[in-house]
């Protein structure tokens, strides 16, 4: 679904906001819940970190958890931070419409050196387009600058039941 640049720039406000107020798995679990219920097409937010060749949950929000791991080979932009990729691994890839599958991907780099990923998963196959990928790579880099190698258990916040 196309975002509208009139709700990316107030989201894009408040996830700087909670990131001024919290720290650490505390500000990427609440980017995840606030992502979560502000765009109705996202279903599930997750960041992963990636200390020693798997990828570990490291806070998430939405409607059914996310694996607590990935191996090192699950589908990511392995040489691209920034750059939002697309999991081959869903059905309805491509198509020529210039929409993606229901999951995307971003990496990005910690400023302590860390690798981190945020990982979004839509409501249907091809909820997302370019504007989604523009904004989730804008996400990433806010995301970014709250990672640090901090060793806590992972926290997460499940969505309340409809």
């Amino acid at each position: 679904m196309t975002l509208p640049s009139r709700q990316e720039t107030p989201a894009l406000l408040q996830i700087d906001a909670v990131l001024g107020r919290l720290s650490g798995r505390d500000g990427r679990a609440e980017v995840c819940r606030f992502l979560v219920h502000e765009f109705a097409h996202f279903r599930r937010v997750a960041v992963y970190r990636r200390p020693a060749g798997v990828w570990q949950i490291d806070s998430w929000n939405g409607d059914s958890e996310p694996p607590a791991e990935l191996p090192d080979t699950a589908p990511a932009p392995a040489t691209i931070v920034g750059r939002v990729a697309i999991d081959p691994t869903v059905p309805g890839e491509g198509g020529g419409s210039g929409r993606y599958p229901a999951r995307m991907n971003a990496l990005f780099a910690g400023g302590d050196g860390s690798r981190g990923r945020i990982e979004v998963v839509g409501v249907v196959v091809n909820a997302f387009d370019r504007s989604d990928a523009r904004f989730l790579e804008r996400v990433a880099s806010k995301i970014a600058s709250t990672f640090e190698s901090d060793g806590v258990a992972p926290s997460h916040d499940r969505a309340a039941a409809p």
